[in-house]
């Protein structure tokens, strides 16, 4: 059986700093590639099935939810998978290549726009891996590894919750989610130790209704060319509630890197549990601005860097790179900072944007972004570091 583990991560952090150590990400420690890991996934000939009873009037619960923050999913309990041995009942193993097998469960909940799943793991046959599926896009692989890793980090930033014990799946497009685990053929199934309690239930698609709430803000005539681009929706799952925020891409101050550093707003995401859920989507062929009918999922997961609670403002590193055409936002101090700050006024409350993100670059976010505290009315301007 496979422990956890947090290969890599604890090199990032100084021994010395708990709960949110600084976090300086070194040219070699860049992120993984953008992953909208495609693959085409074996169909399992018989995959359990397992259906939830029609959602009552009072579950589905969407629209917004504390300051702009909407609330696109609600939570449903999995009775029949809330334990490993419940599980293990559905699952029927078979061959699937050469020294593999697989078993695969179909979760629906009817009249769902999009799933999550969220899985909790006791232990796992060395070399396992899931592959999650909705009814359209394509699946998506993800490596036991990085599913352990993602409920370590969440421990080691001092949460214990059991929100911090769940790894949420990417979201899955239709009523049903598609849960293949895929393992050595030596393995036994009786290693496997997985319960499925919670999805989280969406009552509309997180691809769409971006340009309305974001490409005002993002096209601002006073933002630099590529702000727009920069621009994106983030979203995440609480306690098996779904919301969605927007945020975007920020530059460091060192022209060797191109870390994909994310602002938000922390009244969206304030804990490391609700940053590793964290899906961006971003804007469909790299741009914001006009009219965006769709947007691209990419791959979830962040680590949370900073939360500003007097400015509202959180700053996130996300695991994976974005997709070629997303830009980084330049960043300045004073008043030559609104073009930044106006990108993200559909995230942030609406009024004094530049003062409180003055305010939270100066409370810490220089740590990360390589500058120095500045005064308020020093209206030099910072490079942006690569992509700006």
């Amino acid at each position: 059986m496979r422990p956890f583990f947090f290969a890599g991560f604890l090199l990032l952090a100084a021994a010395a700093h708990p709960a949110h150590a600084v976090l300086r990400t070194a040219p070699e420690m860049q992120p993984a590639a953008a992953v909208a890991v495609p693959i085409v996934s074996r169909k399992v000939a018989a995959p359990g099935a397992v259906r939830l009873p029609e959602p009552l009037p009072g579950e589905v619960a969407s629209g917004a939810a504390g300051r702009s923050r909407a609330q696109i999913g609600f939570a449903r309990g999995v009775q029949a998978l809330r334990t490993a041995s419940e599980v293990s009942t559905h699952l029927a193993w078979a061959p699937s290549g050469a020294d593999r097998q697989a078993a695969a469960l179909a979760i629906s909940s009817p009249g769902a726009s999009a799933l999550r799943v969220a899985l909790k793991i006791g232990s796992l046959p060395r070399g396992t891996r899931f592959i999650f599926a909705g009814a359209s896009g394509a699946a998506v692989q993800v490596e036991a590894a990085d599913i352990e890793a993602t409920v370590a980090r969440n421990l080691y930033y001092g949460e214990d919750s059991p929100a911090a014990h769940l790894y949420w799946s990417p979201v899955l497009e239709g009523d049903t989610a598609i849960v293949e685990v895929d393992m050595p053929a030596g393995a036994s199934a009786g290693e496997l130790h997985v319960a499925i309690p919670l999805v989280s239930h969406l009552v509309t698609s997180a691809a769409h209704g971006f340009a309305a709430a974001c490409a005002p803000a993002a096209c601002d005539d006073e933002a630099g060319p590529t702000d727009g681009a920069a621009v994106a929706r983030i979203v995440f799952t609480e306690d098996g509630v779904t919301y969605a925020c927007n945020g975007m891409l920020v530059a460091d101050r060192d022209p060797e890197t191109v870390i994909p550093f994310f602002l938000t707003s922390r009244h969206c995401i304030a804990t490391q549990s609700a940053a590793s859920t964290a899906q961006p989507y971003w804007p469909h062929e790299g741009s914001a601005c006009g009219s965006v009918a769709a947007l691209d999922p990419g791959s979830e997961g962040a680590t949370l860097l900073h939360a500003d609670g007097t400015a509202d403002l959180t700053l996130l590193r996300l695991q994976h790179a974005p997709p070629a055409g997303a830009a980084y936002a330049g960043w300045m101090v004073g008043a030559a900072l609104r073009p930044v700050a106006a990108s993200l006024g559909q995230c942030a409350a609406a009024s004094g944007t530049s003062a409180r993100f003055e305010a939270a670059y100066n409370a810490g976010l220089y740590q990360w972004l390589g500058g120095m505290p500045q005064d308020a009315s020093d209206e030099e301007t910072s490079a942006g570091g690569a992509g700006s």
